[in-house]
């Protein structure tokens, strides 16, 4: 018998090379409800050793669905940037493609929903 998924919180995450910095951009991640994270399935590729990775598109979208909120994130002039879906495009490509593979990470399914 199913079990329905649980819900889990939005989570806060620092990017991997500001976590020694005094004041790091914090961003507030969610995870991904069960029908996001199928349509995101539909953007996986193979690569020539047998891993699966995300299309630029599907990276996107993790972050649409998943990024909901930031802190100490500023602009060229240093301004702090209202956290917005349209200012999503701001954040950085390879900043962007980190926090979406955190945002797969806390979306996977754990051992108790694989169980059938």
């Amino acid at each position: 018998m199913p079990i329905a998924v649980k819900k889990i919180a939005p989570s806060w995450y620092v990017l991997e090379d500001e976590r020694d910095d005094e004041q790091p951009t914090r961003f507030k991640v969610q995870p991904l409800s069960s029908i996001q994270y199928l349509e995101l399935t539909s953007e996986a590729e193979e690569d020539k050793q047998g891993d699966m990775s995300l299309t630029g598109r599907g990276l996107i979208m993790a972050a649409k669905y998943g990024l909901v909120g930031w802190e100490n994130f500023y602009d060229e002039r240093g301004k702090p940037v209202k956290f917005s879906p349209h200012n999503i495009a701001m954040v950085p490509p390879l900043a962007l493609a980190e926090l979406a593979g955190e945002i797969l990470t806390i979306s996977s399914p754990d051992d108790a929903e694989k169980k059938p």
